[in-house]
């Protein structure tokens, strides 16, 4: 009896074993990812949980994958030019924004800081339909995944719409919205209405044509033609539709 329950002892401890390195890996799999990034082309400094990341100019984005579930804190800092000489940057870096940011499992959480540190956080579900356009192999990929697409919420979109309105200038309001629209899909008449928030055709013809790829409903663009008061601008729309397709 004493040699049955000490065979029993070494077979649990040889099945705890295989178990452990699961154990060690599950975690990741639920492990989620934070973007951040700012429409300011003054350098950047961003911390996240005391970890310190620069953003060169608006183009540029910092992503934390495999980020840990949970809040964490974010503390961006600006280098502000000086008030004597705008070519100048003042050498001290100023606290723009400072938050904790919640990442859910599997999520991936994007965050766009705009020129008067006001935050836009949007975040999306990493699953089947999840498409990463940091791994983007072509622009057939994205015709394949319309089915996939989900538009942007009402409430997340209504969000998005008053940080562009924040904006005082177009170029301003582009960049804020180039780099929010890159990590979302929208609807065909959300595309119209943040085309409308442009003051200037050119704009208006700019965001229509980086939108299209991010529309889940294509075949429904033509409703953009509203948004034009020239017939020119419309017919180089359909010129771009049609050289993308």
């Amino acid at each position: 009896m004493k040699k049955f329950f000490t065979l029993i002892a070494v077979l649990l401890s040889m099945l705890s074993s295989f178990a452990q390195p699961n154990e060690a890996r599950r975690p990741f799999n639920n492990q989620g990812r934070l973007s951040i990034s700012t429409v300011t082309n003054d350098p950047v400094r961003v911390l996240v949980d005391g970890n310190n990341y620069s953003i060169k100019g608006n183009d540029d984005e910092r992503t934390i994958n495999d980020i840990r579930p949970g809040y964490h804190s974010i503390k961006v800092y600006q280098q502000k030019r000086s008030k004597n000489n705008s070519r100048k940057m003042n050498k001290n870096m100023q606290l723009v924004y400072e938050g904790n940011i919640y990442v859910k499992p599997q999520y991936h959480v994007d965050v766009v800081i705009n020129r008067f540190g006001k935050a836009f956080i949007d975040e999306r579900q990493m699953n089947a339909g999840y498409y990463d356009d940091n791994d983007d192999n072509g622009q057939g990929g994205w015709e394949n995944n319309d089915n996939n697409m989900q538009p942007m919420n009402y409430r997340s979109f209504e969000q998005f719409k008053q940080v562009i309105r924040n904006e005082s200038y177009d170029n301003t309001r582009l960049i804020a919205a180039k780099q929010t629209i890159a990590s979302n899909y929208f609807s065909s008449a959300q595309v119209k209405e943040i085309a409308g928030l442009f003051s200037f055709e050119n704009s208006k013809l700019d965001m229509a044509k980086y939108s299209y790829r991010y529309t889940v409903d294509k075949n429904n663009y033509f409703i953009l033609n509203d948004v034009f008061a020239y017939s020119s601008s419309k017919e180089e729309l359909a010129r771009f539709i049609q050289a993308y397709r």
